[in-house]
């Protein structure tokens, strides 16, 4: 695809409706934990060739698993976690000293014919291996690289490390859920977050290359992507002037908007507008249609000022059938906007996730027969996003890139002897 970017998007031939949207496309990433490399993962979902530049070590999600409540320790292995592979799904992972001249070499070779560069090193260590912007469009002007930063490229802060919780912080996000206490958005959400803005800083940057005819670095950070993800906290605090008040609380929100346990000690969640026309609705479907003519509840300005009691009256209520009978009486019998409360496992199995191809069933040389979430777009034409296991071993595909790109078997097993590369 590099070079392809005079005027228009253009077709390109011999790329038919059996491939995935962005065959075609090659990244190259210099990235290491979840940020930056879960946003080319995201990509690679969707068909595009990136391959992964570790260190002869591994990327060090490789080797640290355990985060935060993600326990999944009697699934790693010794060089690899399911953090990595959530990171890496679907891309060649090659291994090159980039300490050395001739592994500097091997990274310059990929990136001429390269679209994409990713990497969340820090600038001055960019600058040292010579993959700074102005280093790397002078071998290939049309390419995009994309920094991913915890801070953003401005600031005080702005060559300081950063994981997911120090952007939440900055960002008003650990308020969210209410409280006078901080508390994180569990698990490495804004992580996933900013590789969602990395993905697509990446597709507008190649947008706008097939548009204007230039290529551009791009820089992409936990705290931008945190405030963009707050915007509406955000919008309302400033619109107010006072901090937005985010906490849910059951006894003060209306039944229709609310949540309410049924008699298996499962839950559902309503959102229904305009309440005033749909709360008579909610009383003849729950079998008590004289709480409209209740003076307490029969306006809307009643119902706040008397949320607690009438919150009282539906609990009691709502304990007299399971969720999935509320469920066929309110939503199927009459058209009221309630859906189940799942748990991560019951999403998982959940049929109309199944329907959407949401979640795909994956043969994994890890961790075998697995469910795992798949990209959630889908496509008219072009072949559906597909999962695929990240690379097992620390360089498992460095001779199969290495000959792609002109370097003979000598080669390889000259660079593999001087400890300059890493061949599984």
């Amino acid at each position: 695809m590099s070079g392809k970017y005079d005027g228009m998007l253009a077709m390109q031939p011999g790329i038919g409706s059996e491939a995935r949207p962005l065959s075609g496309l090659k990244i190259i990433e210099v990235a290491i934990w979840h940020a930056g490399p879960s946003g080319t993962a995201a990509l690679a979902d969707l068909g595009a060739e990136v391959i992964k530049i570790e260190a002869l070590t591994g990327d060090q999600g490789r080797l640290t698993g355990k985060t935060g409540p993600l326990k999944t320790g009697a699934r790693d292995t010794d060089s690899w976690t399911v953090l990595f592979d959530l990171s890496n799904r679907g891309k060649k992972g090659i291994s090159v000293d980039l300490s050395t001249a001739r592994g500097q070499d091997i990274l310059r070779a990929l990136l001429k014919t390269a679209d994409v560069f990713v990497t969340n090193l820090r600038q001055e260590t960019k600058v040292a291996l010579g993959i700074d912007y102005p280093s790397i469009s002078a071998i290939n002007p049309g390419i995009i690289q994309v920094n991913v930063t915890g801070f953003g490229p401005k600031g005080e802060m702005a060559g300081r490390g950063a994981f997911d919780t120090l952007g939440q912080a900055m960002s008003g996000m650990m308020y969210n859920f209410g409280g006078e206490e901080p508390r994180p958005l569990s698990f490495i959400m804004l992580d996933r977050f900013t590789g969602i803005t990395t993905s697509h800083a990446i597709l507008t940057g190649l947008v706008a290359r097939q548009l204007h005819g230039f290529g551009q670095e791009i820089d992409v950070s936990l705290l931008g992507s945190a405030m963009w993800l707050n915007q509406t906290n955000l919008v309302s605090s400033s619109t107010m002037q006072q901090n937005a008040d985010t906490a849910w609380k059951r006894e003060r929100n209306l039944p229709l908007r609310n949540t309410l346990k049924a008699s298996d000690g499962k839950w559902i969640v309503g959102t229904n507008y305009p309440e005033p026309a749909c709360f008579p609705r909610f009383c003849v479907a729950i079998g008590v249609p004289e709480l409209v003519e209740d003076e307490r509840f029969a306006t809307i300005e009643g119902r706040l000022q008397n949320a607690a009691a009438l919150n009282a009256t539906i609990d009691a209520i709502m304990l007299q059938k399971t969720r999935d009978e509320w469920l066929e009486v309110l939503v199927d019998e009459h058209g009221l906007k309630f859906a189940p409360v799942l748990s991560f496992l019951e999403a998982l199995n959940s049929d109309q996730v199944s329907a959407n191809n949401y979640v795909q069933e994956v043969d994994h040389p890890v961790l075998g027969r697995v469910r795992l979430p798949n990209h959630p777009a889908r496509f008219g034409r072009s072949a559906q996003p597909c999962v695929n296991a990240a690379p097992v071993s620390v360089g498992q595909h460095t001779a199969e890139v290495l000959r792609q790109h002109a370097f003979s078997p000598e080669d390889i097993q000259e660079l593999s002897d001087l400890g300059v590369v890493k061949v599984a």
